[in-house]
């Protein structure tokens, strides 16, 4: 073949090839993921059933952001924001879990929105829009949450922290449902909050894929996703003063 030939040839092949990748659907890639922490390095995982399930299952997402440490298990199924300040204060457990971590990931909140959710759907919210309840446990979850971080900053202060924020699950409610709004302000306090944040509302878009039939818990590649956004917050050292 002559040479400018051969090389319009491989540069049509070329082109052909870049064609056909950018036209392969897009799925999240699958990958471990490694911290560069010193050795000696201690764990919790601190909220409800999502870092529970995201511990206990080996594709979890807590296991795939921290890899094969010992993790200390402090996510409860069903508990809410309320539940888990008391447990940091009056569990055995929680207490020296979390004051023996150098690093410490925070999910909680779902179950705050999910009962609230229930009352709205269910026609038993309260006020002349039907809106109360929505109003009044983002409210109390904004308090209790920084109630949440201040006990951990006191009880850990040198710890490395990663809170996680809530993931929609709107392609489950009703067209034009107002509760999406509420999770949106939630995660709104969240990410105010001054520490690290990791973006699972907008890795996940709508949920529609990432849950599994449950319509709450993250599904395989729901699992990745959430570690993938672990892994990119950057928690920095934040050394507090215990009060």
């Amino acid at each position: 073949m002559h040479v400018s030939a051969r090389v319009a040839w491989l540069a049509l092949a070329a082109a052909a090839l870049v064609l056909a990748v950018a036209c392969v659907p897009r799925t999240p890639l699958l990958w471990p993921v490694v911290l560069a922490d010193a050795p000696g390095a201690r764990y919790a995982a601190v909220g409800d059933s999502i870092t529970q399930q995201g511990v206990e299952r080996p594709d979890g997402w807590v296991n795939q952001y921290l890899g094969t440490r010992d993790v200390v298990n402090l996510g409860r199924d069903s508990w809410t924001a309320s539940q888990l300040l008391n447990a940091l204060y009056e569990d055995p457990a929680f207490v020296d879990g979390v004051r023996n971590a150098t690093r410490i990931t925070l999910d909680i909140g779902i179950n705050d929105y999910l009962q609230a959710r229930g009352r709205y759907n269910a026609g038993a919210c309260g006020g002349d829009d039907g809106r109360d309840c929505l109003r009044a446990m983002l409210v109390h979850f904004g308090t209790v949450f920084d109630a949440i971080l201040a006990r951990l900053n006191s009880a850990a202060p040198c710890a490395l922290l990663v809170v996680g924020d809530l993931y929609s699950m709107r392609y489950l409610d009703p067209p034009g449902s107002p509760v999406g709004d509420y999770l949106r302000l939630m995660n709104d306090h969240i990410d105010a909050s001054g520490v690290a944040v990791a973006q699972v509302h907008a890795a996940f878009g709508d949920g529609s894929g990432l849950i599994l039939p449950d319509g709450v818990h993250p599904n395989d590649v729901g699992q990745n996703v959430i570690a993938q956004a672990f892994a990119a917050a950057q928690p920095m050292s934040r050394c507090h003063t215990p009060a």
